[in-house]
């Protein structure tokens, strides 16, 4: 093999072997075999499998460096130790089963990593081709934006291969051929294919460095224009925000929607960066615009603060959570680099005019957010280790039902494992009693409702599973009141198996006076929007009627914590009305069998409780 074919054949022998280390983690996935069930393994060689790779190839002509060496090998123990963290303290402890796994949760750290993957990149591409750290802020700048659109340019072509490949299986297909369609959705099969395709992709890019150094330019002169479009919007806001802003503020509640405010300052922030560049540029559109553009970094300082003070009004009210956690995490920034051009600004004009600044600004504002991200991605500042003490604190403050419930259901499912075991603390507490006995409090007995839910709302299970099994689970409120052996056979012989979506919600039952004949009747609410009513006759049970639950889709977690406390009963109208905490529910019963006659006592009633011994 000729020298010059060398980088070559690496890049597409370390592109197979990734494809079939991911295929590899696909597989035990699937099959639920190791690594798979050891979230503290699983996370980090996924992370590994997937950027160290990339990070190779995407500097393989460089690859025969020491520096490269050194680089990769000091990424692969950041991504070894932020993966371990990650499968060991958000992860569920079983991947399938218990606690349900939140993709949400997984794009929200993936993200930040992608960021901060981003970052590093620009100042290893520096280091690599200029040979030393410090190499000035223009070639940092051209380093940043030659990898991401070096990236980007590899996606797209990975994704326009697949977009071929599923044009030829169609067109098979369409005669009879399935033989490409199977092939293409074999796994076996993707995941080598991909990462090749993204290699060949990025091989292609650096081969031609002259056509990416134009493209760069272009995609640089076409987004410049709309940096004074941005700024138009940006200082127009500001302006009919400011006559407004004391009485928002005055108000104690967020000020304005945070969202919009952070993706107008990104997208100006990126568009000032397009058109000034390195800063050397004096006057990129004429001296009247260009100095007229002092004015919106200015205007975004006032947007940043404004989005802060919405972010932690937010929090104050309602705690910490993941999302607002990197909601604050942004408005942070966006205020570091709007105060940051807004000193850039003010300054005097000299030399290479009033953003020559950016030479010093950016690359101790990118180092800082580097920095900030990595603690976001381990125990010091996790977002799911604080959100846990946050709303962990707020249940312990708070007596209102509605608000503990809001709170261990962010425990529940969306702090991860430290949310999971914040919760078993509050659930396993207890107060002593003035005779001296230990009993759970609201909050425990709530705590310990909504650590047993699989979901925080009604309906959301997606795994089928047979009736007995499912009815296994049945709950009976008054728990001290347990169903009769003959009424449960009846039970299993006569209540349908849950369709799909209802299969991880537990059913319960209630009994309940609804009918106006003496005797004993169950309301079992065992499938969503439907009732079944049971009524004794003699020493036979039977099916006495049925029908529709009329109204909002109940919480599962509300339900469970109201269920815990015994709290429900009947209201009389034309048709009973179901409460369950502060929840109501209309039985509506079904046309062919009736209604359901009410008693005349108009006043609520409680739960049936048997008298004392």
């Amino acid at each position: 093999m000729r020298r010059a074919e060398l980088p070559a054949a690496v890049g597409w022998a370390i592109a197979l072997l990734q494809g079939a280390v991911l295929f590899g983690l696909h597989r035990a996935i699937e099959s639920h075999s190791w690594p798979a069930t050891v979230p503290e393994l699983l996370a980090p060689a996924y992370l590994l499998a997937s950027l160290l790779p990339a990070t190779a190839l995407l500097f393989l002509r460089q690859l025969h460096q020491r520096a490269t060496a050194w680089m990769l090998g000091v990424l692969s123990l950041v991504l070894l130790g932020l993966g371990w963290h990650f499968g060991a303290r958000v992860l569920p402890e079983n991947p399938f089963g218990g606690l349900p796994r939140s993709d949400a949760a997984v794009f929200s750290s993936l993200l930040p990593l992608l960021v901060l993957w981003l970052l590093a990149l620009a100042f290893v591409r520096v280091r690599l081709e200029a040979g030393c750290w410090r190499a000035g802020y223009p070639t940092l700048f051209r380093a940043a934006w030659k990898n991401c659109l070096a990236l980007l340019e590899a996606a797209a072509f990975t994704g326009i291969a697949w977009l071929l490949l599923a044009l030829c299986a169609a067109l098979f297909a369409a005669i009879g051929i399935r033989f490409f369609r199977e092939l293409f959705a074999e796994p076996a099969f993707f995941y080598p294919a991909t990462t090749l395709a993204f290699a060949i992709a990025l091989r292609l890019v650096e081969d031609v460095d002259q056509m990416v150094e134009v493209v760069l330019a272009q995609v640089l002169n076409v987004l410049k224009w709309l940096a004074p479009l941005a700024g138009l919007i940006v200082t127009g806001f500001a302006l009919a925000l400011l006559p407004r802003l004391p009485a928002l503020l005055a108000s104690g509640q967020k000020a304005i929607g945070a969202a919009a405010l952070l993706w107008l300052v990104a997208l100006t922030l990126l568009l000032l960066n397009a058109a000034f560049q390195d800063g050397r540029a004096p006057r990129p559109y004429g001296p009247r615009l260009s100095a007229a553009m002092r004015v919106v970094p200015l205007a975004m300082v006032v947007l940043a603060a404004t989005a802060l003070v919405s972010v932690l009004a937010r929090i104050e009210s309602r705690g910490l959570t993941l999302e607002r956690y990197w909601a604050l995490f942004v408005a942070v920034a966006a205020v570091a680099y709007a105060l940051a051009y807004a000193a850039a600004a003010v300054r005097p004009a000299r030399g290479a005019g009033w953003m020559s600044a950016l030479g010093t600004f950016n690359p101790a504002l990118a180092l800082a957010l580097a920095a900030a991200l990595v603690l976001a991605l381990t125990p010091v500042t996790s977002p799911y280790r604080l959100s846990a003490a946050s709303q962990q604190a707020r249940a312990r403050a708070t007596t209102d039902g509605e608000r503990q419930l809001d709170a261990l259901r962010v425990l529940a499912f969306g702090s991860g494992r430290y949310g999971r075991h914040a919760l078993d603390v509050l659930a396993a507490s207890a107060v002593a009693t003035p005779g001296g006995a230990i009993r759970q409090d609201s909050l425990a007995r709530r705590a310990a409702a909504v650590r047993e839910a699989r979901t925080p709302y009604l309906g959301d299970g997606t795994v089928a599973i047979d009736r007995d099994a499912w009815l296994a689970n049945l709950r009976v409120h008054p728990a001290a009141r347990p169903l009769p052996p003959e009424l449960l056979d009846l039970l299993r012989r006569e209540v349908p198996p849950p369709p799909p979506a209802m299969a991880r919600v537990p059913p319960f039952a209630l009994w309940l006076d609804l009918l106006p004949e003496p005797g004993e009747e169950l309301l079992l609410l065992a499938v969503r929007g439907r009732f079944e009513v049971y009524a004794r006759q003699g020493t036979r049970w039977r099916r006495a009627q049925g029908g529709a639950l009329l109204g909002r889709e109940p919480e599962a977690a509300a339900l469970a914590s109201a269920l815990a406390d015994e709290d429900f009963g009947t209201q009389a109208a034309s048709l009973p009305d179901l409460r369950i905490g502060r929840q109501r529910l209309r039985l509506e019963a079904d046309a062919e069998g009736g209604a359901i006659s009410v008693p005349p006592a108009p006043p609520p009633r409680g739960p049936e409780r048997l008298p004392a011994p």
